[in-house]
C-alpha cells in the first residue's frame, strides 16, 4: 500500500520526508528520525491552542496571532527541542570519549611509572655486579645490558 506524501519539512528531524499514514496521521518516514510523529503533535497542538479561549486567531495581526505565524513559532520551538537534544547527545559522547582517553591516560602514566621501576632495578643490579663480582663474563654482560639501557651498545 502506498501513502500519500505530504508537502513540508519533518519539525524533528527537518526532512522532506512526510507522509499521510494510516489513520490520516502526518509521519515522518526516515528511519533516523527522533520523532516521526513530530508534525501530527505540532498540528494536534494547533488545534488545542485553537480551542483555547487565550489565543485569538485571525488573518490581522493587531494584537491577536495569525494561524501561520502560531504554526512558524510551534515549529521553531519543536525543531530546537530537536537540536538541542542532538547538542546534548554529542556532548555527552564527547565526554564519554575523553573520559576514555583520561583513563588509558592513566593506565599508560602506570605502565611508564613501572617500566622506569625495572629498569631502575636492572641498572641497579648491573652495577652492583660490575662493582663486586670476580667473574669477567658476568661484569661484561652487565656493561652490554648497562650499555643497551643508555642506547649505547647492541640490545
Amino acid at each position: 500500500m502506498t501513502f500519500p506524501d505530504v508537502q513540508g519539512r519533518c519539525p524533528a528531524c527537518n526532512g522532506a520526508s512526510l507522509f499521510l499514514a494510516d489513520g490520516g496521521y502526518i509521519t515522518c518516514r526516515r528511519l533516523d528520525c527522533p520523532q516521526p510523529d513530530a508534525a501530527t503533535e505540532v498540528i494536534a497542538g494547533f488545534w488545542e491552542a485553537r480551542q483555547h479561549g487565550a489565543f485569538t486567531f485571525c488573518e490581522q495581526n493587531v494584537g491577536h496571532v495569525t494561524m501561520p505565524e502560531f504554526a512558524k513559532k510551534i515549529t521553531e520551538k519543536v525543531t530546537a527541542v530537536a537540536h538541542r537534544k542532538e547538542a546534548v547527545e554529542y556532548a555527552s559522547e564527547q565526554k564519554e570519549r575523553a573520559d576514555q582517553a583520561e583513563k588509558l591516560l592513566r593506565i599508560a602514566h602506570d605502565t611508564s611509572n613501572k617500566a622506569e621501576a625495572a629498569l631502575a632495578r636492572v641498572r641497579r643490579l648491573c652495577e652492583l655486579t660490575i662493582t663486586t663480582s670476580v667473574r669477567v663474563q658476568a661484569v661484561q654482560q652487565a656493561r652490554d645490558t648497562l650499555a643497551a639501557l643508555d642506547g649505547k651498545g647492541q640490545p
